[in-house]
């Protein structure tokens, strides 16, 4: 957790600088991408370098010029066109970031070399320390309650867009999943799904979910309680992706009383139920500990669909992914903040988790440090393979 007594939210940006989606408002448009990625891609540290630099390289040109949606080196706008507003963050598997991690210690066994980074300067050594500790928690297996559950559908790679305009959404993913450094190593893509903002409240900058409910009215307000939400000491985060298919028909057969109870809060004006149901998705989510301090997270979730299938593709970002496990649990009536225990989201009624997983979303100087640290080993690897070629070639010609 962030401390602010020294600096202010402004300066912890300036020094952090996380990943520009998590802070910013909710766009008009979105696009949620889940990669995965070749076997390979875990095996080999110069095709991880390769798929990291390009990343970086990525986000650089999205987020410091978001009109430089490049197509064969021109530029897709001209002076007539608008501005699509484009912001992007990438996050990264669990998996994946084991797979980087065995492969640096295993090419610095082969070079007879040591990491000799401080554990304050390296992320190398703080990465290890998600993994190990409750920060970046596997996500959870078999976790079901009386309405379903939560299943773990991985992904290697997401990529979170925002836009002014589908278009500028639609580009941005284009550009990642066609570059050349990404796209020989994409296994597949999961899924690809376009977010917009339904019945936009101009005042607010918030939307409503297809269930009539506005989304997002707890966020927190002022930025340093969205960095202390958000962000952990080195600028990083956590971000939780899961994709809901909503049953409407369902749910707007029920009497309006009825839907307000299933979610907490009134469908007008959003205000929280006094005597709310503990079934209500408000009382399962919302964490508060034995001290009263509430956990907050940051939501960036959006509707989507056709007239077919629709529903909301939620999006949370947290300091540690272990928030998101306790709502997890809550939702289905289990762990620490079930209390009391057996009462589930009613949320669960009538929409089904049809995707989800976890990513670590490492600040854009953390996401720098990694490849810095990575580079010497790929070139070291690089060399120490050409010469066992030569010399494998040499005493052939004995």
């Amino acid at each position: 957790m962030v401390e602010f007594e020294e600096y202010s939210g402004m300066q912890i940006l300036s020094q952090q600088q996380p990943q520009p989606t998590i802070l910013t408002p909710v766009s008009d448009h979105a696009c949620f991408v889940t990669i995965e990625l070749l076997s390979e891609c875990f095996e080999n540290l110069q095709i991880q370098w390769e798929c990291m630099d390009a990343c970086l390289n990525l986000l650089k040109l999205m987020n410091s010029s978001p009109s430089l949606l490049l197509s064969s080196g021109e530029s897709s706008f001209n002076n007539d066109e608008q501005d699509c507003g484009v912001l992007m963050s990438i996050g990264f598997g669990r998996q994946f970031l084991e797979s980087i991690l065995r492969n640096i210690s295993n090419t610095e066994s082969m070079n007879n070399q040591t990491n000799h980074h401080s554990e304050h300067s390296s992320p190398i050594n703080f990465i290890k320390q998600y993994l190990k500790s409750s920060d970046f928690t596997e996500y959870p297996k078999d976790l079901k309650g009386k309405f379903g559950g939560f299943p773990n559908t991985g992904g290697d790679i997401f990529l979170h867009i925002k836009s002014n305009n589908m278009d500028g959404a639609f580009r941005c993913s284009m550009q990642v999943l066609n570059h050349a450094s990404i796209a020989p190593h994409v296994k597949r893509v999961q899924d690809e799904t376009f977010g917009f903002l339904h019945r936009k409240n101009m005042k607010k900058g918030l939307g409503r979910d297809l269930s009539g409910f506005e989304d997002g009215t707890e966020n927190p307000k002022e930025l340093e309680e969205k960095i202390e939400a958000a962000l952990n000491e080195h600028g990083d985060s956590f971000l939780l992706a899961q994709k809901w298919v909503h049953n409407l028909k369902f749910f707007n057969s029920l009497p309006l009383k009825e839907r307000e109870n299933d979610i907490g809060r009134t469908m007008d004006e959003s205000i929280e139920l006094e005597d709310k149901s503990p079934n209500s998705h408000v009382a399962r989510v919302s964490l508060v500990e034995e001290d009263g301090h509430e956990i907050e997270v940051i939501r960036q979730s959006m509707t989507f669909g056709t007239s077919s299938q629709h529903g909301l593709f939620f999006l949370s970002f947290a300091n540690s992914t272990l928030t998101f496990i306790h709502q997890l649990e809550s939702m289905v009536g289990v762990g620490k903040f079930a209390t009391p225990e057996g009462h589930n989201d009613h949320i669960m009624r009538f929409s089904t988790n049809v995707l989800g997983s976890f990513y670590y979303v490492p600040s854009m100087k953390s996401l720098t440090m990694l490849i810095e640290t990575m580079s010497p080993l790929v070139l070291k690897r690089h060399r120490t393979l050409l010469s066992r070629e030569e010399n494998i070639y040499r005493l052939s010609k004995l």
